[in-house]
């Protein structure tokens, strides 16, 4: 099992696709999984650009305060990951699987920190 996930770890979703490891309702099955994973990042990019967006104007408004900072640092943490590395990742030349679940945690851990300091700010 180690050795599966070792060797998917450093494919992106075109390898993953092309590795011929299986039969065809596996590969069917790698097919519709890298299809609805890329369905559902796309739909995730943009709920964060529209919210970026927002965010952005929030800022223009009001930009001495920390709550319009905060919001903009945390949407902006959410497009950088799945516009840089989530959705990047489904092309031939993409980042691959590592680097996608690597970035994650580094991402999310801006945004939380952005959440907390703006429930401290509203607090």
């Amino acid at each position: 099992m180690a050795d599966t996930e070792s060797k998917y770890a450093e494919f992106t979703s075109i390898d993953y696709l092309a590795s011929n490891n299986g039969t065809m309702a596996d590969v069917r099955d790698r097919f519709h999984g890298v299809k609805l994973q890329l369905f559902v990042v796309v739909i995730m990019f943009t709920i964060f650009l529209s919210n970026t967006y927002s965010a952005c104007n929030m800022v223009i408004k009001r930009p001495t305060q920390i709550a319009p900072w905060c919001c903009l640092v945390m949407t902006f943490a959410g497009v950088a990951h799945l516009g840089g590395f989530a959705i990047p990742s489904n092309l031939p030349f993409g980042p691959h699987c590592r680097a996608v679940g690597t970035a994650a945690p580094i991402f999310f851990t801006i945004a939380i920190m952005a959440a907390n300091s703006l429930l401290l700010e509203r607090a």
